[in-house]
């Protein structure tokens, strides 16, 4: 379905479910939300959140790519504690804590490297392969075989990593 009609059936797909789920039963929301055992839930959810929201920050905080050509580990602090060059191009990281190894996908070079990071978040380059131009991201499985998406040629570059 295209043009007009599309887009007003993409919008009631987008706000009926909102406008359903909020703010017909928004009264009883309110009523239900005085009562103790609510409230009490509502807490422990909140505190759940607030410390799965930190910790995931603090984990994906630890390592930040650049564009530019590089990965670095930070400390708590915000100081960098270890570092290695990629290629340029690089749009997303993926790390696998089970290995403790990071990957790089650079666009410019089309390559993908894959580092040990140490627990002082040292890293040590193990593997450089080459992917395509263009192939900025990777996106990694429990078994540490990484896919870079080529969008110019249209295909998912599949790399087995062995260690």
């Amino acid at each position: 379905m295209a043009g007009l009609a599309g887009a007003l059936v993409a919008a009631v797909g987008v706000f009926l479910p909102c406008y359903l789920f909020v703010i017909v039963p928004a009264p009883y929301y309110r009523r239900w939300a005085r009562g103790p055992q609510i409230k009490s839930f509502v807490a422990g959810v909140t505190a759940a959140a607030t410390g799965a929201i930190a910790g995931a920050a603090y984990v994906l905080g630890r390592l930040v790519a650049c564009a530019a050509g590089g990965v670095k580990a930070l400390d708590p602090a915000g100081s960098t504690v270890g570092q290695m060059k990629t290629g340029p191009g690089v749009d997303n990281i993926d790390w696998l804590p089970s290995r403790h190894l990071l990957y790089a996908a650079s666009a410019t070079d089309g390559t993908l490297t894959v580092a040990e990071v140490a627990a002082n978040g040292s890293m040590k380059p193990f593997l450089t392969a080459r992917t395509a131009p263009g192939g900025r991201s990777v996106i990694i499985d429990g078994a540490g075989t990484a896919y870079v998406p080529d969008s110019k040629g249209g295909r998912l570059l599949v790399v087995k990593v062995a260690r």
